[in-house]
C-alpha cells in the first residue's frame, strides 16, 4: 500500500508516503548463516535526497529449542546498521534469545520489533529487507509466522511486516 502526500504541504518532518509489506505465509531456514527472509521486502522511492526513511519491522518467530535468532536490516542488500563487533560474536541489527531448552520451546512464538530512521540520500528506489541467522554455533531452525510445532488449537500462525515512511527533510 502506498499513500502519497503533497510535498509542498508536508513541511519538514511531515510524512510524505507510507509503504508496507505484510508477509502472511511461512518461511523457515536451518543453519548457522544469515539468510534473507523471502517475501519480507519493501521498496520506496523518496521524493527528495534530504528525506529520511522511518523503517518499522515486526517479526513473529518460532524456533527449535535453545536458539539465538539474530537479524540484520538491509538496504539494497547491504546491512544498514549493526551492533559493535565483539569477537567471537556476530554483528546483527536486532534479534531475540530463547534459551529454555525445554520441550515446550517447539510451541513458542516470539515477537521481534525494530525501528530505525535511515538517511538513504537518494531519489531512486530503496529496498529494505531482513536477514535471519537461527544460531551461530549449532544448526537450528528458525520459523517465520509459526511455531515449530502446531499440535493443537492453542498454537497459531501470524504475520510479519515491514513498514516504511518517508519523512520530509
Amino acid at each position: 500500500m502506498t499513500r502519497a502526500v503533497n510535498t509542498a504541504l508536508a513541511g519538514s518532518g511531515g510524512v510524505l508516503q507510507v509503504v508496507q509489506t505484510v508477509k502472511s505465509d511461512t518461511f523457515s531456514t536451518t543453519g548457522t548463516s544469515f539468510v534473507e527472509i523471502t517475501g519480507l521486502t519493501v521498496s520506496i522511492t523518496p521524493v527528495s535526497t534530504s528525506s529520511k526513511i522511518l523503517v518499522n519491522v515486526a517479526i513473529l518467530g518460532g524456533e527449535t529449542s535453545d536458539s539465538f535468532p539474530a537479524m540484520r536490516l538491509l538496504r539494497n542488500g547491504t546491512a544498514v546498521v549493526l551492533g559493535d563487533s565483539i569477537p567471537p560474536g556476530q554483528q546483527a541489527t536486532f534479534g531475540y534469545v530463547n534459551t529454555g531448552a525445554d520441550a515446550r520451546d517447539q510451541y513458542l512464538l516470539t515477537t521481534a520489533n525494530y525501528t530505525y530512521l535511515d538517511s538513504p540520500a537518494s531519489v531512486s528506489a530503496v529496498t529494505y529487507s531482513v536477514q535471519v541467522r537461527p544460531m551461530g554455533t549449532a544448526s537450528r531452525t528458525f520459523y517465520l509466522n509459526r511455531p515449530q510445532t502446531i499440535g493443537d488449537v492453542n498454537q497459531f500462525t501470524a504475520t510479519s511486516t515491514i513498514t516504511v515512511m518517508e519523512i520530509a527533510g
